[in-house]
């Protein structure tokens, strides 16, 4: 199982540890707890039951990108022959030459190239020494994102977690409801590509949606039960305007719906829209869309 996600060593471990050691720490921050203190993260503490964990795993298209070197600043312009506004794919993984100088670039999982900035190819190609070059991450986002949640996973016991992705530009779906055996969830990792939009504000509703059912299927299976979500994603929200109107402009900045060119990288130059994004606790919403919930 494990040998499907593409595992590097060295370096690279210390990337997964410090994206898995933000993940809870983000889940963390997302939940009050009122005069409550600890070390350990909420959904590990004992309980009368197993918590509900559900992992919003990011599919979409920019999780191909490649992760960047340390010593490479996004905020500075690196002069060369690559158009800095756009983006450069790679279907193939293996050494590339420009200007004299050879760096090697990486496809992303599933098949699905990889992705570089033009200015980050610059920087590659016109800038770094051959020591830097000879560095360059040779993995993805996605890459990241895949070792970090099977890890959580496969770490982790008496938890009921589940899986959810985006659905192309419409929204979201549950791939493994909460409860999901471990090695069918960590299977389902695995297959994970990044191939979507990212219509995040509008998949957390379909989440909170799935944690409203009631009946068979439901996943609360009591009132003490404690029920947590973890986003994995890499940015801003596309295509992701249609959500209710009790939800629209969580963080009261007037801007719903907005521009995506607005407020995403220079790359994006496609026509799009999204709403702000949202981070509101199931607690808060839960069969009460007309409570005022904190957001942050």
């Amino acid at each position: 199982m494990r040998s499907t996600i593409r595992i590097k060593r060295g370096r690279v471990r210390d990337v997964f540890q410090r994206t898995a050691l933000l993940a809870v720490w983000l889940l963390l921050g997302a939940v009050p707890v009122l005069g409550q203190s600890c070390q350990t993260p909420l959904f590990v503490q004992e309980g009368s039951m197993d918590a509900n964990v559900m992992i919003l795993v990011d599919n979409s298209g920019s999780m191909n990108s490649a992760m960047y070197h340390p010593d490479y600043d996004p905020s500075i312009v690196y002069q060369g022959e690559y158009d800095r506004d756009r983006t450069y794919w790679f279907s193939r993984e293996g050494y590339y030459r420009t200007n004299g100088r050879t760096a090697y670039m990486v496809a992303a999982p599933g098949g699905h190239h990889g992705r570089y900035s033009g200015n980050y190819m610059n920087w590659i190609f016109y800038v770094a020494s051959s020591t830097q070059r000879a560095n360059i991450p040779r993995f993805t986002r996605m890459d990241v994102a895949q070792q970090v949640v099977y890890d959580i996973i496969d770490r982790s016991d008496n938890i009921r977690f589940g899986l959810a992705n985006f659905h192309t530009d419409d929204g979201g779906y549950i791939l493994k409801p909460c409860g999901t055996p471990k090695a069918e969830l960590l299977n389902a990792v695995t297959g994970i590509f990044g191939t979507t939009w990212t219509p995040l504000a509008e998949t957390m509703e379909d989440i909170l949606d799935y944690f409203k059912r009631r009946g068979q299927n439901a996943p609360i299976e009591a009132r003490c039960q404690k029920n947590f979500l973890i986003v994995m994603t890499d940015g801003f929200p596309t295509k992701d305007t249609d959500i209710s109107y009790y939800l629209v402009d969580a963080d009261q900045d007037g801007n719903d719906p907005g521009d995506c060119r607005i407020v995403a990288t220079t790359w994006m130059t496609w026509p799009t829209t999204c709403a702000t994004m949202i981070c509101v606790p199931i607690w808060a919403m839960m069969g009460n869309p007309g409570k005022t919930a904190r957001t942050w």
